[in-house]
Formats: C-alpha cells, structure tokens, sequence
C-alpha cells in the first residue's frame, strides 16, 4: 500500500497526463471527422449564446453563494466583491487548468479585500462540497427516468449503491465529528473552522440560500447542456438528455484526469450512447460545455474591464498563482 501511495505522489502529474492523453487519443482515432466538421459548421448561433448566457447565470449563482457562505454570521462582503473573487477563480481555473489555481486565488482575493483566510478557507472547501451535493441530488431526482434508457438491473444497482453512499456519507460523517471533536479542539484553527461550518449549518435561513443557490448554479449548467445539443441540431428528449447529465457532470468531476480532459469527452460519449446519440455529436457538445464556460464566464468578467477591476484581479490572480508555484 505505502508503494502505490508513494508511487502515486510522485507521479500523479504524469499518470494524470497519460490517462487523458489515452482517453482522448481512442476518441480520436474512432472518430468521424468529416461529420464532425458538418456538425460544427451548422452550429446555431442562437442556441450557441443561449447557452452561453446560461453559464453567465451559473457564475452569477456561484458568487451569491460564496456572499452567503462568507457573510454566514455578519456582513463581510458585498455582492461586487464576492463576484469579482469568483470570477477571478474560474478564470485561474482555466488559466492553471486544474482548480487548485482558482482556490489559491480565491484564497490571495480574499486576503487581498482584508477577508479571514480561515472563513475564506472553510468556505471554499464548503463551496465544493456544495456543488458535489448539487450534482448528486439532481442524480437521484432523474434516476427513476434512467429506467427505460439503461438495463433495469443496472439502475437499480446504481441507486441503490448511491442511496447506500448518501446515507453512510451522512453516518460517518455525523459519528466522525464526535470522535475528531476533541482532536479539533487541540487545534484553534480547525476548532475555529469546526464551529464556524457548524454555524452555518444551524442557521437555516442561510442554509436554505446556500442550497438554492447551489441548485440553481447546476440547473443553469444543465439546460446550457442541453441547448448546446440544440445548437448542432440535435431533437433531443429535454427530460431524458437532462437525466444523464449529473451523472455525466460526477464523472467528470473525478481527480483522475489532468484539468478533465478526456474523462469529460469520455463521459459524454458514454452516457449519450444510451440515448443513442452519435458519438461525433457528443464530442462536439462536450466540446460546446468546454469552450461556454470559458465564455460565459469571459461574458460576466467583460463588465469589471470597464470599472478597472478586471485588469487588477488578474495582476493579482497572477502573483497568488507565483507565490503558490513557489
């Protein structure tokens, strides 16, 4: 075990990169270019922006919930500003293409605008647990759906495996904070974390806007998905394409892959099989959801250019990002 460990350690970067690189090459290889072509050429511009505009939405939702997760116990920031932190992470996100560069950011903003590193941190960490939870609800929302598109006893098994990790997540997760509760104690940091999480956790009204806000965030990046199948022409089943979705999005989201590549494609072509979708056209869509959330988050950003915060988050984005490569 300490061998694979170590093993792993020192050569993420590298297993990471070959394990995309092969995905993306057995992709390559199957493909139909000439009809990829075809299908690019024909784009629909309206559904195109649409869905763009919808990823616009997805980080306007994004930073409401970092205002809420930050202003949980009292008023510490604005909306500009918890939108101009966002914003600078996603575009580090892209930038470092993994998301560890958008957290360092998110961390140099906030200390930048005189925020608590420790609440930013705590946040931060609740803000991914978030949008797994997101994803992970819709999941078990439009399982039933799944019924007549996959075979039953696959499903079945799928659901009741996620329902069986939902509720030992939730298990062991209450029973581990009393047993690591006086381990926490020792630390004032994670203490101080510990009862900062927990604050929030029993304030409902902010518990509820957090939840919201997550929820939205997803929906808006799911219908983007299913406009951007629209915008190459595809009559698509609205319920059914959104079904696959979240499960499309958790395997996307798993740290096996370098910044997604490959395991995003992969997951498209896969999941969209099973609604009979070429898998030319769902390589161009994931393509589409790669290239709209670049520009739907460009398309919130453009506003701060002309206000001269976006020049100064990125001057910043770039010395929190050196100082993390030191």
């Amino acid at each position: 075990m300490n061998f694979f460990r170590t093993f792993w350690s020192r050569h993420k970067l590298a297993i990471k990169l070959c394990l995309a690189a092969a995905i993306i090459a057995i992709i390559l290889f199957r493909m139909d270019w000439a009809h990829v072509a075809q299908l690019a050429a024909n784009i629909r511009i309206e559904y195109f922006f649409s869905a763009m505009a919808l990823i616009g939405v997805q980080v306007l939702f994004l930073a409401l919930r970092w205002q809420y997760f930050m202003n949980a116990e009292e008023t510490l920031v604005n909306y500009r500003t918890a939108l101009n932190v966002s914003v600078a992470s996603q575009l580090a996100n892209f930038v470092f293409i993994t998301s560890v560069g958008g957290v360092f950011v998110r961390l140099y903003l906030a200390r930048h605008y005189g925020l608590s590193i420790l609440k930013s941190l705590c946040a931060v960490i609740a803000d991914r647990f978030m949008t797994f939870f997101a994803m992970l609800f819709f999941a078990v929302v439009f399982s039933p759906i799944l019924t007549d598109l996959v075979p039953g006893d696959n499903i079945q098994a799928t659901l009741i495996e996620l329902c069986i990790a939902l509720l030992l997540c939730g298990v062991f997760g209450l029973i581990g904070l009393k047993f690591l509760k006086p381990y926490i104690r020792k630390s004032d940091a994670l203490y101080s974390s510990f009862l900062y999480l927990l604050r929030i956790l029993k304030n409902r009204p902010v518990a509820i806007k957090i939840v919201l806000s997550s929820l939205a965030a997803q929906a808006s990046f799911f219908i983007a998905g299913c406009l951007a199948a629209k915008a190459i022409g595809l009559e698509i089943n609205w319920i059914e394409f959104m079904a696959m979705l979240p499960f499309i999005s958790i395997a996307s989201s798993l740290p096996v892959g370098f910044g997604g590549w490959g395991i995003r494609e992969g997951a498209f072509i896969v999941a969209l099989g099973f609604l009979h979708i070429p898998m030319e056209s769902a390589f161009l869509i994931s393509v589409q959801v790669g290239i709209l959330s670049i520009l739907g988050t460009i398309l919130i950003a453009l506003p701060l250019a002309f206000t001269g915060d976006l020049q100064k988050l990125l001057k910043l984005s770039r010395k929190g990002a050196a100082k993390n490569d030191v």
